[in-house]
């Protein structure tokens, strides 16, 4: 369990969308929906966040770990999602994220050392991405957007991120 403090807000999404550029930040398909959204919301005055990466198991849930449950007993401990823009400016912020040994992209479980930013679900559409996940693959960085129903069980190992 780790802890990331960085300013939020403050860009436009053309801006933001060329700080990833800049920053050679790589987005797949979803990721790219996600930054089209209608709803991804963005802030106007910068703010300092801190968020705080945690596996799932750090949750103490004794029932499958699907997004609703990990949600759930997140905030139960105190914990709060996060805003889709969030992740935008954790994956700027967030650099030296340790390399995956794994370049698999699709095998329906949560890639090896991603961590997904917990964000409110802005749709119950299966084929809508459900939110950002972060990855670091052969020294690449990744804002990858992600696909799952609410069936789906997480992995203890699984890293998420949540505010505090």
């Amino acid at each position: 369990m780790f802890s990331l403090t960085f300013n939020l807000g403050g860009f436009s999404l053309n801006q933001l969308k060329m700080q990833l550029k800049q920053n050679h930040i790589v987005l797949n398909p979803s990721a790219k929906k996600l930054l089209t959204d209608s709803r991804l919301t963005l802030s106007p005055q910068k703010q300092l966040i801190t968020l705080q990466v945690l596996p799932v198991a750090a949750l103490h849930l004794t029932i499958p770990a699907t997004l609703p449950h990990i949600f759930t007993a997140a905030q139960e401990q105190g914990f709060r999602l996060c805003s889709l823009e969030a992740a935008i400016y954790c994956r700027l912020f967030w650099k030296d994220q340790p390399v995956s040994n794994d370049s698999a992209m699709h095998r329906q479980k949560a890639p090896d050392s991603s961590v997904t930013i917990a964000s409110p679900i802005i749709s119950e559409d299966v084929d809508c991405p459900k939110g950002f996940y972060l990855r670091n693959v052969n020294h690449k960085l990744w804002l990858r957007g992600y696909i799952c129903d609410n069936e789906f069980v997480w992995d203890r190992t699984n890293l998420f991120t949540f505010q505090k």
